[in-house]
């Protein structure tokens, strides 16, 4: 399969707006979560992350490009920790549960 190149368009009249949004959630921390119930399965996933601010050395383009590869990378990372800890919960399922076999009466 050949690459998939993405490419988004922000209208210059948008662009202040795309940008200050942008620099308003950098340094922040971002809680990612996703919940979906279907008949047949459950998905649950939660994933925190920060964006740096825009550098010195970025222009608008670098630091949109940057913000939403960021995102969508933590999507990625959302999806495949929420389905390691599905894997995590399943083997851990099979272990059986402590036990203790001390009598209530054991001292009187």
């Amino acid at each position: 399969m050949p690459d998939i190149t993405l490419e988004n368009i922000v209208r210059e009249a948008q662009q202040p707006r795309v940008i200050d949004s942008f620099t308003k959630i950098t340094g922040a921390r971002i809680d990612m979560m996703a919940h979906k119930s279907t008949p047949s399965a459950e998905f649950n996933a939660n994933w925190s992350f920060e964006i740096a601010p825009q550098g010195e050395s970025e222009n608008a383009k670098q630091f949109a490009e940057r913000v939403l590869r960021t995102l969508g990378i933590a999507v990625l990372r959302l999806v495949d920790y929420a389905e390691d800890q599905d894997r995590y919960r399943a083997a851990v399922a099979t272990i059986p549960s402590a036990d203790q076999d001390v009598p209530d009466n054991i001292l009187e």
